[in-house]
């Protein structure tokens, strides 16, 4: 996905100190979201949501260019991490921001509205690819629950495995609810061919904790688990998943920050 144009980057001429605020805020989040640190860009992101929910003018032309640029980047991000669910949704709302803010001054924002266009092209031919692969691997976990139901437990086995590689590439999607429904059978088969409340019994569990999260009506549920398996984790000597566990816990507050002022601009 190609960047958008410098000059939506700019503050207008004669714009007011806290439109000029916003602008820095963003010229930070831009710098941030080419990066690694997925932390400090999403709180760049709070920042500027924060600011943007405080202002008297959030729904005028400068405030929603603002808003327009952060959620085209965020898909940008999103997209490079492989979550083309995630920047479907983000990019939409992004393309209705500049159509409508292009419809009141085409030489300020019509050129960027190609860009956007190429790049749902891009997002929209990522998803069907991995559609695609999803259905080949829903294809074998057909096949392997209808050798379980026949007594095979080796079929079952393999049905786990099938199922928690389709939860974790919709994981990768973005596809955070239908992630929940893949991670929750998983469990249930394990149960079938383990009663033990070990290290797969983690990997599974932690697998459905992160699509919980992710799920605002879902998330307490899934941070009640994650506390869980903390302590699953350190029984276990797993010192890897107890500090992915631990660093998950810590982003709760930034991550319902995020979600709450999402609501309040509307995305």
């Amino acid at each position: 996905m190609k960047p958008l144009p410098q000059s939506l980057l700019q503050p207008p001429e004669g714009a007011s100190e806290s439109i000029l605020g916003l602008y820095a805020r963003l010229a930070r989040f831009e710098h941030l979201i080419d990066g690694t640190d997925e932390r400090q860009a999403l709180q760049a992101a709070v920042d500027i949501l924060t600011g943007i929910a405080d202002h008297e003018q959030r729904q005028g032309p400068d405030c929603q260019a603002i808003v327009a640029v952060l959620i085209y980047d965020l898909a940008r991000f999103h997209f490079a991490a492989g979550r083309c669910e995630v920047a479907e949704r983000l990019i939409v709302q992004s393309q209705r921001r500049l159509e409508r803010l292009a419809k009141a001054d085409a030489m300020r924002f019509a050129a960027a509205l190609p860009i956007v266009l190429q790049s749902v092209a891009e997002i929209y031919q990522e998803r069907i690819t991995k559609h695609n692969t999803l259905a080949h691997y829903q294809a074998a976990s057909a096949a392997l629950l209808a050798a379980g139901m026949q007594g095979d437990s080796n079929a079952i086995a393999a049905l786990v495995d099938a199922l928690c590689k389709e939860g974790r590439l919709l994981l990768e999607m973005g596809s955070y609810r239908q992630a929940i429904g893949y991670f929750t059978r998983a469990l249930r088969y394990y149960k079938k061919v383990s009663s033990a409340t070990d290290a797969r019994y983690l990997e599974i569990s932690f697998d459905l904790a992160s699509a919980l999260i992710h799920t605002p009506p879902r998330r307490d549920t899934g941070y009640a688990l994650l506390q869980s398996l903390r302590t699953l984790a350190a029984r276990l000597n797993d010192a890897d998943r107890l500090a992915a566990i631990d660093e998950m816990l810590a982003e709760r507050p930034r991550l319902d920050r995020f979600t709450a002022f999402r609501h309040i601009i509307g995305i």
